[in-house]
C-alpha cells in the first residue's frame, strides 16, 4: 500500500477536507483503500489518503500540487508526496 500524506496548515472548515478525500474515492476508486484526516489543532489539520498502487498515490500527489486552494483549506505542497506505508494495524 501507499499512502499520500496531506499537511493542512490552514484549516478552518472542515466540508472542503471531507470533499476532496470524497474526490479521491471517486477519482481512484479501484485503487483507493481509505482516508483519514485528523486535527492537529483548532485550525490544523493532517489528512492521509492510502492507496492499493504506488502509480496511484503518485497520480493522486501529482495531481494535488497543482490543484488550488479551496476557501477554508491551505495544502502543504512540500507535504504532498507518495510513500510506502511499511505497516498497518487492525482492531
Amino acid at each position: 500500500m501507499y499512502a499520500v500524506p496531506i499537511g493542512l496548515p490552514s484549516l478552518t472548515k472542515p466540508r472542503p477536507t471531507l470533499v476532496l478525500i470524497r474526490s479521491c474515492h471517486d477519482l481512484w476508486l479501484a485503487d483507493f483503500v481509505a482516508g483519514y484526516w485528523m486535527a492537529r489543532s483548532a485550525n490544523q489539520g493532517l489528512a492521509m489518503i492510502v492507496f492499493n498502487l504506488e502509480e496511484a498515490a503518485q497520480d493522486f500527489a501529482d495531481l494535488l500540487k497543482t490543484v488550488p486552494d479551496t476557501p477554508g483549506v491551505m495544502l502543504d505542497r512540500e507535504s504532498i508526496g507518495a510513500t510506502g506505508v511499511l505497516a498497518s494495524s487492525l482492531a
